[in-house]
């Protein structure tokens, strides 16, 4: 309440775990919306009892732990990969300057999840919108009874811009399931679910590795061809979502809550959520809307200057890139034509040496016409199979 007052957020977030609730708050026979609604009833009262008021909104997040109320069994993993999830619907809807983040309550593994989550996020934010700034608090501790005269600090841990960062990737090998199975389930069960749970196909999988392999190594060219809507993750982490839901069991014995995960979430849906946010960022910021095969120099100039700007480096090969091709104009016809063969050179293999070391502007898999008094630029279909796979390698 005294961190609301002060700051005068345009928008306050509560997170709250699941384990919040409690038997005698619940129907006989619960199903999880039962358990959902009850702590948000709790959290609701204790609002409106304390007068905090304005926008706000709670977000129930799946958590685990044994208590004198209950039991509840899962991955703890859950938490933060939905979190991941809801706080990117959340951060994707507007342009936020300052992030608040009180990390004073929550059970063990609730603060530093949460602080992971936010990092990461804010992190990619960070690519499209410069100045950023987190700041971290946390109370006093105090155990015991409250006595008159007692003062309690709120303390600033962190205060700072966060610079644009992507998270690590950590993907097992050939890993096409957004969920896994945690308890046993019967057969047809099993086989149902496994064949909606997977992505569309392995092609897919390459081509969302290939989109975040682009950011990563700067290539411009790629991203443009291998960019996925966001509403594509966004369909397929709903589906997700939904299962994951529907293979909870809760009962009740002796006023004990006794709930049971069947279903956790896979590194691939962590994967599928940072590639939502990622895409939404590019599609809100203009800089790319969809797949796109043929790409303007001038596009590509835009993507440089407005998104790998924020790694010198990178940002030089591009700017060397596109340089050389500006070089060409009098030489590019209005047909497309392989950038070595315009060079006076043989077409061959891509080399991926040459390939990550160009910006992906590789002579051999490269195609260039002029249209419209634009220089426009495109990836040999030959090679397209190829390129995902380099960019891949993240």
């Amino acid at each position: 309440k005294v961190l609301k007052q002060y700051l005068q957020p345009d928008k306050t977030v509560i997170i709250a775990g699941d384990t919040l609730a409690e038997a005698q708050d619940l129907p006989s026979s619960p199903v999880y919306q039962d358990l959902v609604k009850a702590v948000k009833e709790k959290i609701s009262a204790y609002l409106k009892q304390n007068q905090i008021n304005g926008e706000i909104e709670v977000l129930i997040i799946p958590s685990i732990g044994h208590f004198p109320k209950g039991s509840f069994k899962g991955e703890l993993l859950d938490y933060y990969h939905l979190l991941l999830k809801e706080l990117a619907c959340i951060l994707g809807e507007n342009t936020y300057n300052e992030i608040h983040l009180d990390l004073t309550h929550g059970i063990n593994f609730m603060p530093v999840l949460t602080y992971r989550t936010i990092k990461e996020l804010l992190g990619i934010l960070s690519f499209f919108h410069k100045e950023i700034k987190l700041c971290v608090y946390n109370a006093d501790p105090f155990v015991g009874v409250s006595h008159t005269g007692l003062v309690l600090n709120l303390n600033t841990v962190e205060e700072a811009t966060i610079p644009p960062s992507f998270p690590l990737i950590s993907l097992p090998h050939n890993y096409y399931r957004l969920l896994t199975f945690r308890e046993k389930l019967l057969p047809e069960t099993i086989k149902a679910l496994d064949a909606d749970i997977k992505v569309s196909s392995p092609s897919f999988l390459c081509q969302t590795l290939a989109l975040l392999g682009a950011v990563i190594k700067g290539l411009p060219l790629v991203l443009f061809t291998f960019f996925i809507p966001p509403d594509t993750f966004k369909d397929k982490l709903k589906k997700a979502i939904s299962y994951y839901f529907e293979y909870i069991d809760i009962s009740l014995h002796a006023n004990k809550i006794n709930l049971i995960r069947k279903i956790s979430f896979s590194p691939l849906f962590r994967l599928f959520v940072i590639g939502y946010f990622l895409t939404n960022c590019f599609q809100k910021s203009n800089l790319i809307q969809k797949e796109t095969r043929e790409i303007t120099l001038e596009e590509l100039e835009l993507l440089k200057t407005k998104f790998f700007s924020y790694d010198k480096k990178i940002e030089r090969f591009i700017t060397t890139e596109i340089y050389e091709l500006k070089k060409l104009k009098d030489k590019i016809s209005s047909e497309w034509k392989n950038y070595n063969k315009i060079l006076g050179r043989t077409q061959g293999p891509i080399d991926k040496r040459n390939f990550l070391a160009h910006a992906g502007f590789e002579r051999n898999a490269v195609e260039i016409k002029h249209k419209d008094d634009k220089i426009k630029l495109r990836y040999a279909t030959k090679f397209l199979e190829t390129i995902a796979k380099i960019a891949s390698e993240i």
